[in-house]
């Protein structure tokens, strides 16, 4: 009796952790969660953070310098003339303006780099919440299986203590009844493969639980589904984060330009710093002009990286054209096949499982027959289940390569 209450106990108290440590919640809510919590849209953050620190010091004028001298030393003059001033160098004014611009640029693309990785993020959630939805839904009719198998094991074994059948029907009911629960066995460990991920994404610390036992359809959007072709009003993050390029290209080329024009330097001392009755001032300002200088040669690499970014541009439209063509294509053959198990699969398999049990029971067809036919519409049902699976994983594709 105590060690009965004791198994009872341990039994309560691990459902009691394990509920705690689960949550049931929909794919939205994940998706909030994971772009509120994960790591590498923090780090994005700090990017964006560190871009927009470098915008404001990008016009920050070079160090100011402190200079003591004294050129003047001669023969008759051992003490000279001793100097004491600051120097400053400040390029042409229009240079600033160029490199703010350039820095500018720079963290805008570190802003759409986030925007790229929120979409990623996206869909990397739903891919993961579904596949785990996926395998619920197989482990929740796997169960229901696993139920009729132990009716027909019971059943087989009843027909051989009454002599109906041979001891061979009731090795072949309990060999597949225990073929289904290794099966289950390996199902519930590729849940916890997903739970892993999901909550890797998610940054969360609860097992996610799916809204419901059994997979559901995806909707898909109505932008989408009445028409493919249609043009996409908001640019693709991957599109736009190489548009950003061709731009920071532009802006560099900008500031090459202004660079190669002339910059200032000017210096000012004084005696007056040390106290002398009658001091020497002073001030001298120079003009830096590039004349042996290769900023023509950087203006022309300046042009070269421009022409390569926008043939990248031209190149990744291209691909995420097709991209979005074979994902049209992807679900459309996914729908073909989801459709006939809807129609027709589904409801046949569920009749080929009530009259091959009902047939076997009343002794009709032996356990050989009822087991094909139990197969068959087991087949029928786990099919339907992969092509809902597949339906859904090619929404998702879509929904991110029409950044949706």
């Amino acid at each position: 009796m105590i060690k009965t209450y004791i198994k009872l106990l341990f039994f309560l108290t691990f459902s009691i952790q394990n509920t705690f440590s689960q949550k049931s919640m929909g794919i939205e809510e994940a998706i909030k969660i994971g772009l509120k919590n994960n790591i590498s849209l923090k780090i994005n953050d700090a990017h964006i953070a560190k871009a927009n620190a470098q915008t404001k010091a990008a016009t920050s004028l070079p160090k100011t310098g402190v200079f003591i001298e004294n050129e003047d030393l001669r023969p008759s003059d051992s003490r000279g003339i001793l100097k004491m001033g600051i120097s400053q160098a400040i390029d042409f004014p229009t240079v600033y303006g160029a490199k703010r611009q350039y820095a500018t640029e720079q963290a805008k693309y570190a802003g759409m780099q986030r925007q790229l990785s929120e979409a990623e993020l996206t869909r990397d959630i739903r891919h993961t919440y579904y596949q785990l939805w996926y395998l619920w839904d197989k482990k929740m009719r796997y169960l229901q299986l696993d139920t009729l198998y132990a009716a027909l094991a019971n059943a087989a074994d009843l027909r051989q203590k009454t002599g109906e059948s041979t001891g061979l029907e009731r090795i072949a009911a309990q060999a597949q009844h225990g073929e289904l629960k290794a099966q289950i066995t390996q199902i519930l460990r590729d849940i916890e493969v997903e739970q892993a991920e999901l909550k890797l994404l998610m940054n969360y610390d609860f097992d996610i639980i799916p809204i419901s036992s059994f997979l559901l359809k995806m909707d898909t959007p109505l932008s989408i589904s009445s028409n493919f072709d249609s043009k996409n009003e908001v640019l693709h993050p991957l599109l736009a984060l190489q548009k950003q390029q061709v731009t920071i290209a532009e802006a560099e080329k900008k500031l090459q330009k202004q660079q190669n024009l002339p910059d200032f330097s000017g210096r000012f001392f004084s005696q007056r710093l040390y106290g002398l009755d009658n001091p020497f001032n002073g001030f001298s300002v120079s003009l830096g002009v590039p004349l042996l200088s290769k900023g023509v040669k950087k203006t022309q690499v300046a042009d070269l990286e421009i022409a390569l970014q926008k043939q990248t541009l031209a190149q990744q439209n291209q691909t995420l054209s097709t991209l979005q063509l074979q994902a049209k294509m992807q679900l459309e053959k996914a729908k073909t096949a989801l459709d006939f198990y809807e129609k027709t699969g589904l409801q046949q398999a569920q009749e080929i499982m009530d009259a091959a049990t009902l047939a076997y029971k009343s002794g009709d067809i032996s356990y050989a027959d009822m087991a094909q036919y139990i197969a068959k519409a087991i087949a029928l049902r786990m099919h339907y289940v992969d092509s809902l699976n597949d339906y859904n994983q090619a929404v998702i594709g879509l929904l991110f390569y029409y950044n949706l």
